[in-house]
C-alpha cells in the first residue's frame, strides 16, 4: 500500500496548546479598537452577555459563540452590526490567539512534501485561525 495523502490536527499535532483571553475580552479589546468607546454599564450588559454565550460554548464552534456575542453585545449598546465588523472581530480573534508550532514540525512536513505525500490540516479551531497560523509561520506548502 502507498501513502498518497496525511493529514493532520492542528491543534496539538503541528501546535503546541492553545492559549487565548476570553471571548468577554476579546470583544471588548476589539471594540476598544474601533473606538467604540464603551460606558460602564456597557461593560456591565458585556460581563452579563457571557452567561448568555457560556451556553452555546457546550454544543458549538468558537467562531459561531465569537459572532453570536459581538452580535448581542453591538445589539445590547445599540451599535449598528455589519458583515465587515464581524469578520473584522474574527480576524481580530485569529490575531489574539497564542500557539507555539512543536519542534520539527516545519522539517517533517517539506521532507513528506519532497516525497510526493499530499498535505492537509484539519481542525475544529477558529477557520481563521490555523489558515493565519500557517501563513504567518510560511507553511504555504500545505
Amino acid at each position: 500500500m502507498h501513502i498518497k495523502a496525511v493529514f493532520f490536527d492542528f491543534g496539538g499535532v503541528i501546535t503546541e496548546k492553545c492559549s487565548a483571553p476570553t471571548v468577554e475580552e476579546i470583544i471588548t479589546n476589539f471594540l476598544k479598537r474601533k473606538v467604540i468607546i464603551l460606558s460602564e454599564k456597557q461593560c456591565d450588559i458585556i460581563r452579563n452577555l457571557r452567561y448568555k454565550v457560556a451556553k452555546l460554548c457546550l454544543s458549538t464552534l468558537i467562531e459561531i459563540i465569537l459572532e453570536k456575542f459581538l452580535e448581542n453585545v453591538l445589539d445590547a449598546i445599540k451599535y449598528p452590526k455589519s458583515v465587515d465588523l464581524i469578520q473584522d472581530c474574527n480576524d481580530f480573534f485569529a490575531s489574539v490567539i497564542n500557539r507555539t508550532l512543536r519542534e520539527n514540525v516545519r522539517e517533517v512536513l517539506i521532507e513528506l512534501k519532497n516525497m510526493g505525500i499530499k498535505l492537509g490540516v484539519i481542525s475544529n479551531s477558529f477557520i481563521n485561525f490555523p489558515r493565519r497560523f500557517l501563513v504567518i509561520e510560511n507553511f504555504q506548502f500545505l
